[in-house]
């Protein structure tokens, strides 16, 4: 796959890992070469569902900026002071779930020339991680917690899936 990727072809395919960052180390751990990954990968995606809150029963709370940042939000997810954020409850509609339907959550990994070279020069999955952040790739939890600040889904919910 990765041979015809370098040739021009665009293949799409699937490796089972726990995030966009480990499927490099799971790549290599099959036998291929740094440079195939660097010239023949141009994005790794990961994503989950998540549970989507009760449109007729979630509850709302109202928490201030310190509030949501010892919940493990990352400050620079946070462009406001206060957030209205919302609890399941459980209804008839829900089934007395809380939660109805589902929706992605999804972090992105572009293998830029930078990731590239990192992972030429042997860098660790953290170096790896540390560097797509500074590039602004948003990892699994950034993107459910962005899910919760927008009301879609619950801090617990991010929890169950995420961690």
């Amino acid at each position: 796959a990765l041979r015809a990727s370098v040739t021009g072809h665009l293949v799409l395919s699937t490796v089972h890992t726990n995030d966009a960052i480990a499927t490099i180390a799971r790549l290599e751990d099959l036998g291929v070469a740094p440079y195939l990954i660097a010239t023949g990968v141009m994005a790794i995606i990961n994503q989950r569902l998540i549970r989507k809150l009760c449109g007729y029963c979630k509850v709302k709370k109202v928490f201030n900026k310190n509030e949501v940042l010892e919940l493990g939000v990352d400050e620079n997810l946070l462009t406001k002071e206060h957030f209205e954020i919302y609890e399941p409850c459980g209804c008839e509609a829900c089934n007395n779930t809380g939660f109805m339907g589902r929706e992605a959550i999804i972090e992105i990994l572009e293998v830029s020339h930078h990731i590239a070279d990192l992972n030429s020069n042997s860098a660790s999955s953290v170096e790896l991680l540390k560097s797509a952040k500074e590039s602004g790739m948003l990892s699994l939890k950034d993107d459910g917690h962005l899910k919760v600040l927008d009301g879609i889904t619950s801090f617990s919910e991010i929890r169950r899936v995420v961690l």
